[in-house]
């Protein structure tokens, strides 16, 4: 055996136990994502309406209609990933039963550009969103205005105040492949 071969395997056997501790990333050794994210199945969806796709955990749904009384701007997508709620308010889902330990994402479109939207810039985690007033309680709220160059788009999110690490981690990774047309 070589000299390089050896070093090959000892930093082999250093990634077998780190990644069994759950420790590889803290070593630097591969990219922040939870092991819940590394292990999840992905789907993709892309919206006949606006163009905005998406990535998100098989196990998670999305709805290409919301059950609500919104006219203007149009859905254009709505990532959850629990049950979707039973009602709406008069312009948004109403979470009041929404399990908190779940998250909620509504895309919305514009027929065209708004000048008060900035350009749209890749997500790599919620926090990146402007945190806002919740209309439930039990929920962070998130949002933004953003144009892609087609047309502009509102992100609202809703976050359980009793959502798992692996569940911000796997929205975080829905986040970042977000693209608009």
């Amino acid at each position: 055996m070589t000299t390089a071969q050896g070093a090959a395997r000892k930093t082999l056997a250093r990634r077998a136990v780190l990644l069994s501790a759950g420790l590889l990333p803290t070593a630097g050794m591969i990219s922040g994502m939870s092991r819940a994210a590394a292990a999840t199945e992905w789907a993709n969806y892309t919206s006949p309406e606006s163009g905005a796709s998406i990535r998100y955990p098989a196990s998670w749904a999305v709805d290409a209609h919301a059950n609500v009384n919104l006219l203007y701007p149009h859905q254009s997508l709505a990532v959850r990933s629990a049950a979707a709620p039973s009602r709406s308010a008069e312009d948004f889902p109403d979470l009041s039963s929404y399990s908190t330990r779940d998250v909620y994402l509504w895309l919305l479109h514009y027929d065209g550009l708004h000048q008060d939207c900035p350009p749209f810039q890749a997500l790599t985690s919620h926090t990146q969103l402007k945190e806002q007033v919740s209309e439930f309680g039990a929920f962070s709220r998130y949002g933004a205005l953003i144009s892609g160059s087609q047309r502009s788009f509102m992100l609202r999110l809703w976050i359980g105040r009793a959502v798992s690490q692996d569940t911000t981690s796997l929205l975080d990774k829905c986040l970042s492949s977000l693209s608009l047309p």
